[in-house]
Protein backbone atom coordinates (compact mmCIF):
# COMPACT_ATOMS: atom_id res chain seq x y z
CA UNK A 1 0.00 0.00 0.00
CA UNK A 2 2.36 2.99 -1.37
CA UNK A 3 1.76 6.00 0.70
CA UNK A 4 -1.51 5.58 1.81
CA UNK A 5 -0.97 4.34 5.35
CA UNK A 6 2.74 5.54 5.79
CA UNK A 7 3.60 7.97 8.23
CA UNK A 8 4.76 10.27 5.47
CA UNK A 9 4.14 9.58 1.49
CA UNK A 10 7.39 10.91 0.54
CA UNK A 11 6.21 12.04 -2.76
CA UNK A 12 5.71 8.39 -3.68
CA UNK A 13 1.99 9.21 -5.06
CA UNK A 14 3.26 12.37 -6.78
CA UNK A 15 3.85 12.84 -10.53
CA UNK A 16 7.57 14.00 -9.50
CA UNK A 17 10.64 12.91 -10.92
CA UNK A 18 11.39 9.58 -8.32
CA UNK A 19 14.95 11.30 -7.43
CA UNK A 20 12.86 13.92 -5.69
CA UNK A 21 10.13 11.45 -3.69
CA UNK A 22 11.54 11.75 -0.64
CA UNK A 23 11.13 14.40 2.37
CA UNK A 24 13.29 15.80 5.65
CA UNK A 25 11.11 13.96 8.93
CA UNK A 26 12.26 13.80 12.20
CA UNK A 27 13.67 10.55 11.35
CA UNK A 28 15.91 12.48 8.95
CA UNK A 29 15.57 11.93 5.16
CA UNK A 30 13.34 9.22 4.12
CA UNK A 31 12.27 8.31 0.37
CA UNK A 32 15.27 7.71 -2.38
CA UNK A 33 18.01 9.70 -0.67
CA UNK A 34 20.35 9.70 -3.65
CA UNK A 35 20.02 8.88 -7.46
CA UNK A 36 23.44 8.42 -9.75
CA UNK A 37 23.79 10.90 -12.54
CA UNK A 38 21.17 8.55 -15.18
CA UNK A 39 18.44 9.31 -12.44
CA UNK A 40 18.14 6.31 -10.95
CA UNK A 41 17.96 5.42 -7.41
CA UNK A 42 20.76 4.27 -5.35
CA UNK A 43 19.54 4.44 -1.71
CA UNK A 44 16.45 4.16 -0.17
CA UNK A 45 15.30 4.76 3.45
CA UNK A 46 11.66 4.36 4.37
CA UNK A 47 12.56 2.82 7.88
CA UNK A 48 9.90 3.53 10.74
CA UNK A 49 7.05 4.48 8.27
CA UNK A 50 4.42 2.34 8.59
CA UNK A 51 4.89 0.18 5.56
CA UNK A 52 2.00 -2.57 5.79
CA UNK A 53 1.31 -5.23 3.41
CA UNK A 54 3.60 -7.60 1.52
CA UNK A 55 7.29 -5.99 0.59
CA UNK A 56 6.66 -6.03 -3.22
CA UNK A 57 8.97 -8.84 -5.54
CA UNK A 58 9.33 -5.68 -7.85
CA UNK A 59 11.62 -4.62 -5.57
CA UNK A 60 14.24 -7.41 -6.54
CA UNK A 61 14.41 -5.78 -10.15
CA UNK A 62 16.52 -2.65 -9.14
CA UNK A 63 19.86 -3.33 -10.11
CA UNK A 64 21.44 0.32 -9.46
CA UNK A 65 20.77 0.65 -5.12
CA UNK A 66 23.71 0.44 -2.43
CA UNK A 67 21.45 1.62 0.38
CA UNK A 68 18.08 -0.06 1.28
CA UNK A 69 17.14 0.87 4.65
CA UNK A 70 12.98 -1.01 5.08
CA UNK A 71 13.29 -1.57 9.29
CA UNK A 72 10.49 -0.44 11.89
CA UNK A 73 7.84 -1.35 9.87
CA UNK A 74 6.29 -4.12 11.92
CA UNK A 75 3.17 -4.47 9.27
CA UNK A 76 5.70 -5.60 6.33
CA UNK A 77 5.25 -8.87 5.65
CA UNK A 78 6.51 -11.27 2.78
CA UNK A 79 9.73 -12.86 1.80
CA UNK A 80 13.57 -11.35 0.86
CA UNK A 81 13.85 -10.66 -2.92
CA UNK A 82 16.16 -13.57 -4.05
CA UNK A 83 16.96 -12.21 -7.78
CA UNK A 84 20.99 -11.25 -8.40
CA UNK A 85 19.79 -8.33 -10.27
CA UNK A 86 19.39 -5.98 -6.59
CA UNK A 87 21.83 -8.13 -4.31
CA UNK A 88 24.56 -7.77 -6.20
CA UNK A 89 24.53 -4.17 -6.04
CA UNK A 90 23.73 -4.05 -2.46
CA UNK A 91 26.14 -2.61 0.20
CA UNK A 92 23.62 -2.19 3.34
CA UNK A 93 20.25 -3.67 3.64
CA UNK A 94 18.04 -3.16 6.96
CA UNK A 95 15.65 -4.61 7.56
CA UNK A 96 15.40 -5.00 11.45
CA UNK A 97 11.76 -5.38 13.11
CA UNK A 98 9.60 -5.87 10.25
CA UNK A 99 7.58 -9.31 9.76
CA UNK A 100 9.36 -10.81 6.63
CA UNK A 101 9.05 -14.69 6.77
CA UNK A 102 10.78 -17.30 4.22
CA UNK A 103 14.33 -18.71 3.86
CA UNK A 104 17.11 -16.74 3.75
CA UNK A 105 18.70 -16.28 -0.28
CA UNK A 106 20.52 -19.07 -1.03
CA UNK A 107 22.23 -17.09 -4.02
CA UNK A 108 23.46 -14.82 -1.26
CA UNK A 109 26.94 -15.39 -2.52
CA UNK A 110 26.49 -12.49 -5.49
CA UNK A 111 26.33 -9.73 -2.91
CA UNK A 112 30.17 -9.64 -2.86
CA UNK A 113 29.98 -5.96 -1.94
CA UNK A 114 27.64 -5.97 0.73
CA UNK A 115 28.83 -4.61 4.17
CA UNK A 116 25.93 -4.56 6.51
CA UNK A 117 23.24 -7.07 6.42
CA UNK A 118 20.62 -6.18 9.61
CA UNK A 119 17.56 -8.35 9.86
CA UNK A 120 17.07 -9.19 13.44
CA UNK A 121 13.35 -9.52 14.84
CA UNK A 122 11.80 -11.04 11.84
CA UNK A 123 10.65 -14.75 10.67
CA UNK A 124 12.77 -15.84 8.52
CA UNK A 125 13.47 -19.77 8.66
CA UNK A 126 15.35 -22.33 6.87
CA UNK A 127 19.35 -22.85 6.92
CA UNK A 128 22.55 -20.60 6.37
CA UNK A 129 23.36 -21.42 3.10
CA UNK A 130 27.32 -22.14 2.60
CA UNK A 131 27.12 -19.45 -0.09
CA UNK A 132 27.40 -17.04 2.95
CA UNK A 133 31.10 -17.26 2.82
CA UNK A 134 31.37 -15.27 -0.56
CA UNK A 135 30.71 -12.21 1.41
CA UNK A 136 34.21 -11.16 2.20
CA UNK A 137 33.40 -7.43 2.20
CA UNK A 138 30.48 -8.02 5.12
CA UNK A 139 31.19 -6.02 8.39
CA UNK A 140 27.96 -6.06 10.16
CA UNK A 141 26.14 -9.48 10.19
CA UNK A 142 22.71 -9.66 12.04
CA UNK A 143 20.21 -11.84 11.75
CA UNK A 144 19.15 -12.36 15.50
CA UNK A 145 16.08 -13.23 16.54
CA UNK A 146 14.79 -15.14 13.75
CA UNK A 147 13.53 -18.89 13.21
CA UNK A 148 16.71 -20.05 11.54
CA UNK A 149 18.03 -23.41 11.94
CA UNK A 150 20.68 -26.51 11.19
CA UNK A 151 23.91 -26.33 11.33
CA UNK A 152 25.93 -22.98 10.84
CA UNK A 153 27.90 -23.62 7.42
CA UNK A 154 32.25 -23.93 7.74
CA UNK A 155 32.33 -20.85 5.70
CA UNK A 156 31.44 -18.53 7.88
CA UNK A 157 35.08 -18.70 8.36
CA UNK A 158 35.82 -17.02 5.38
CA UNK A 159 34.33 -14.03 6.08
CA UNK A 160 37.55 -12.14 6.41
CA UNK A 161 36.22 -8.69 7.17
CA UNK A 162 33.29 -9.24 9.64
CA UNK A 163 33.45 -7.24 12.69
CA UNK A 164 29.98 -8.02 14.17
CA UNK A 165 28.33 -11.04 14.46
CA UNK A 166 24.27 -11.43 15.90
CA UNK A 167 22.71 -14.69 15.43
CA UNK A 168 21.37 -14.88 18.76
CA UNK A 169 17.90 -16.46 19.44
CA UNK A 170 17.56 -18.43 16.68
CA UNK A 171 17.28 -22.45 16.19
CA UNK A 172 20.53 -23.35 14.67
CA UNK A 173 22.59 -26.20 15.93
CA UNK A 174 25.41 -28.82 15.70
CA UNK A 175 28.62 -27.08 16.70
CA UNK A 176 29.75 -23.87 15.95
CA UNK A 177 32.12 -24.63 13.35
CA UNK A 178 36.28 -24.23 14.31
CA UNK A 179 37.12 -21.96 11.42
CA UNK A 180 35.61 -19.31 12.73
CA UNK A 181 38.65 -18.91 15.28
CA UNK A 182 39.85 -17.34 11.98
CA UNK A 183 38.09 -14.32 11.66
CA UNK A 184 40.66 -12.07 12.90
CA UNK A 185 38.46 -8.67 12.56
CA UNK A 186 35.68 -10.51 14.72
CA UNK A 187 35.28 -8.04 17.97
CA UNK A 188 31.32 -8.91 18.74
CA UNK A 189 29.64 -12.07 18.27
CA UNK A 190 26.52 -13.42 19.89
CA UNK A 191 25.33 -16.92 19.22
CA UNK A 192 23.66 -17.33 22.41
CA UNK A 193 19.78 -18.81 22.88
CA UNK A 194 20.37 -21.23 19.73
CA UNK A 195 20.78 -25.49 20.03
CA UNK A 196 24.33 -25.61 20.21
CA UNK A 197 26.20 -28.67 21.57
CA UNK A 198 23.78 -30.95 23.68
CA UNK A 199 21.17 -29.01 21.71
CA UNK A 200 19.93 -27.30 25.19
CA UNK A 201 19.36 -23.16 25.00
CA UNK A 202 23.16 -22.15 25.28
CA UNK A 203 22.87 -18.49 27.42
Amino acid sequence: NIGGSWTDSLNFTSAEDECEWNSLTSKGQLGVTNCNDDGFATEIRLGSNNLTGTFPSEFGQLSTLSVVDISGNIELSGFLPTTAKLWSTLNTFSFQGCGLNGTFPQNIGVATGLEELNGNLNYLVGTMPTEVGRLVNLRLFNLESNGMSGPLPTEIGLLSSLEVLSLKSNQFSGTIPTTMSGLASLRHAQLSYNQFGDGADNP
